[in-house]
């Protein structure tokens, strides 16, 4: 039955969504109301920490992978059925991309809350993809044989602003993707950076849209990337646009942003990392 419900009260599209498995929930879907005309609600962060955890033996990248292209394909899914997303649920797909470590870092922080003490008491650095791994030889040859769509390779991906990424890339592209397994042909190093770096452009748009939601009127940097762009979507009317003279009485477009907001809380739990 699809509106039978578990012990936590879950029916099988919410452990469907919570898991996260697009194939699942769009075969419930097929088989049940349009659900702008359903109480169906989206599962709670507690939900998604229940249900959506690595796989025995599941590398980290794998994870990741699975995770990121899966949740947002599933929204994805839900929305063409007539489900509208609100702020709180696009708040709890933010804190669990943060939860998984799917953001993307620019460089190696020094901060005491970017480590964390593993099972011997020891402190250990979080896993921070390196700069320009990309760049990598043996990673290039790989990445131009592998193919995200039909027309366009991993490597071109990697190099593409994620804003053009995301006119270009389907998120079922980066599903498939990751089903297919081809991630583990790049050389093993490289792994973890590559699925953190797919991550961030399967993810952008989706981050972009809430960010220019929250913000309505003012202006949203587009160098900002997803965990900024999380971070606005924080805090109230964060972005201000500072406008320019340029010397002749007129005023430029703003080319500078001051962004105001507070560094999210660090949670416990992390994601652990399988071999």
């Amino acid at each position: 039955m699809i509106d039978a419900k578990d012990e936590a009260g879950l029916i099988p599209l919410q452990l469907a969504v919570a898991s996260p498995w697009p194939r699942l929930v769009d075969a419930l879907l097929n088989r049940g109301p349009d659900l702008g005309s359903t109480g169906f609600a989206f599962p709670t962060e507690s939900d998604f920490d229940e249900i959506a955890k690595p796989r025995v033996g599941e590398a980290s990248y794998h994870f990741k992978q699975r995770v990121a292209s899966g949740l947002l394909l599933v929204l994805e899914l839900l929305e063409k059925r007539g489900y509208r997303a609100s702020r709180s649920d696009a708040l709890t797909i933010m804190r669990l991309f943060d939860k998984w470590q799917l953001f993307k870092k620019s460089s190696r922080s020094t901060f005491v809350d970017d480590c964390f003490v593993n099972a011997r008491g020891i402190v250990e650095e979080l896993s921070i993809p390196r700069e320009h791994w990309y760049d990598d030889e043996d990673v290039v040859i790989v990445a131009r044989s592998l193919k995200m769509n039909p027309s366009l390779s991993l490597y071109e991906l990697v190099h593409l602003p994620a804003e053009e990424a995301t006119r270009l890339i389907a998120c079922k592209d980066y599903h498939e993707f990751w089903r297919s397994g081809d991630l583990r042909k790049l050389p093993y190093g490289s792994r973890e950076d590559c699925a953190v770096h797919l991550c961030e452009k399967l993810s952008r748009g989706f981050f972009r849209r809430w960010a220019l939601e929250h913000c309505r009127d003012d202006i949203v940097p587009e160098n900002l990337n997803n965990e900024d762009l999380w971070r606005v979507c924080l805090g109230p009317r964060v972005v201000k646009p500072l406008a320019q003279s340029n010397g002749v009485g007129k005023r430029k477009r703003a080319t500078n942003v001051v962004i105001k907001w507070e560094r999210p809380k660090k949670r416990s739990m992390k994601v652990p990392k399988i071999i």
